[in-house]
């Protein structure tokens, strides 16, 4: 048997070339799965910890509720998070902000997980058009937003998709490999169908280089293994600990709102 982990199929347009990364999965000692999150909106933000399972086991992911998470960043600021339920923390006091450096503690009963994440610059983002084009015989929208890249080379961008208020699984990621400093021109096609009438919520996510190493890695992975499962795998991490997988990512945070007509 093997460990079963969530690999979300995450759609690239206009991407650099990447290492495909590989992981090996032991059945015997499941790997603690961290999701974890701050932004420069306004808080409360939130960690979630499960443990993955055996690949032939159902998709019921054993959750860790028995942990102490804690945030700081570089003002001094410690927040020991509140657990709420189902592996669920909850930060109290901290506030993201841009330009800044946060870190991430979690002690179980078992081992110490650490990790940090730089929540870079915010890029303005302007606005976002949607082109109906025929993929395959179907109508689908390509969605394009519009922002300029800034002079500095290494900013990447991390796009989320809601249709009526639901977060779409898939997920898309830009750097600005040969196109810096340039307007965005590039697009992505919406997963899944949408319609006119639909309201169409497009965040657009500033992250830290490993934090797109991380998506990008895991759009390999699940490109190659096109597993079904409850949590993500990692083999590109800002986690440190022992067999622990996922992310902490700090970003910056807008959306755009739009009813499709």
């Amino acid at each position: 048997m093997k460990n079963r982990l969530l690999i979300i199929v995450v759609f690239f347009l206009f991407s650099s070339c990447q290492q495909v990364i590989e992981i090996d999965l032991n059945e015997d000692n499941p790997y603690l799965v961290v999701e974890a999150n701050i932004t420069d909106q306004p808080g409360p933000y939130n960690v979630k910890l499960t443990r993955s399972v055996n690949f032939d086991d159902f998709n019921i992911f054993p959750t860790l509720d028995n942990a102490t998470v804690i945030i700081s960043d570089t003002f001094g600021n410690t927040d020991t998070l509140i657990h709420l339920d189902s592996g669920r923390y909850q930060t109290k006091l901290i506030q993201g902000i841009e330009n800044s450096m946060y870190y991430l503690t979690i002690f179980t009963p078992s081992d110490t997980v650490t990790g940090s994440c730089y929540m870079p610059q915010k890029v303005p983002f302007d606005s976002v058009r949607f082109t109906l084009i025929n993929w395959f015989g179907k109508t689908r929208y390509l969605i394009t937003p519009h922002f300029t890249d800034p002079p500095e080379p290494g900013n990447f961008y991390r796009f989320i998709l809601y249709k009526n208020g639901k977060k779409r699984n898939a997920l898309y990621v830009f750097n600005d490999v040969g196109v810096n400093g340039q307007p965005n021109s590039r697009s992505f096609l919406a997963g899944g169908s949408i319609d006119p009438g639909d309201t169409i919520e497009v965040e657009m996510q500033c992250i830290e280089k490993r934090i797109y190493d991380y998506y990008f890695s895991l759009n390999q992975i699940a490109g190659s293994l096109l597993l079904q499962s409850a949590t993500p795998s990692n083999p590109v991490s800002n986690l440190q600990g022992n067999r622990v997988l996922g992310y902490f990512n700090a970003c910056t945070s807008q959306k755009i709102t739009v009813i499709l007509q």
